[in-house]
């Protein structure tokens, strides 16, 4: 935790403690309304969290790749992980819709996706649905992405004859994922 992080010294406890209270701000500002549906009734939203991954075959089998994509499907009620290989699945858009309706999704419920940026994941969920679905990036891969800059950095200002001054490119891209975790995205653009 402490290499995604962006404070040293996290606890799960910690961790729990700041996402409530990030989701307390989010409500109290009136971001989130309750949504109603048509008939007037409160719907309960449905969370979507989504991964893929791209297998390769072996060498001796070289007749058949596959994309595996896992996840939760989740409401306040319930939730229901699943998985699936494109490939084979015969339609995975209905599974995953039966998958929404197995814990209580009647369609007039609002939709988030959270998964890694990986546009084919959002897509999936949107076909499902037959609308749109909101899209969330989850903060381990954003994570892993400042990462990549981080280590662009030290390989850079590394290098022989680098005609900068090292400290005005290190000192950016080691507070770029606490500025993204504090949610100061105007100060991680100027950094980068």
């Amino acid at each position: 935790m402490e290499t995604f992080m962006p404070c040293p010294k996290q606890t799960n406890t910690s961790v729990r403690n700041r996402l409530g209270k990030t989701a307390e701000e989010i409500i109290d500002s009136g971001y989130v309304a309750p949504a109603v549906s048509s008939a007037g009734n409160s719907v309960a939203p449905v969370t979507v969290f989504l991964d893929g991954a791209h297998i390769r075959c072996r060498p001796e089998y070289q007749k058949r790749h596959l994309d595996v994509v896992v996840g939760k499907v989740e409401s306040a009620q319930m939730c229901r992980r699943f998985g699936l290989v494109q490939q084979a699945a015969q339609s995975p858009s209905r599974q995953l819709r039966h998958d929404l309706k197995a814990i209580g999704w009647n369609g007039d419920s609002p939709v988030t996706v959270i998964s890694d940026g990986e546009p084919a994941l959002p897509n999936l969920v949107r076909l499902a649905v037959g609308g749109p679905a909101r899209h969330i990036h989850d903060w381990w891969h954003i994570s892993v992405r400042v990462k990549h800059v981080e280590n662009a950095v030290i390989g850079l200002v590394q290098a022989k004859n680098f005609p900068g001054i090292p400290e005005l490119f290190e000192r950016p891209a080691e507070r770029l994922r606490w500025y993204l975790w504090h949610e100061k995205a105007r100060a991680a653009t100027t950094d980068l």
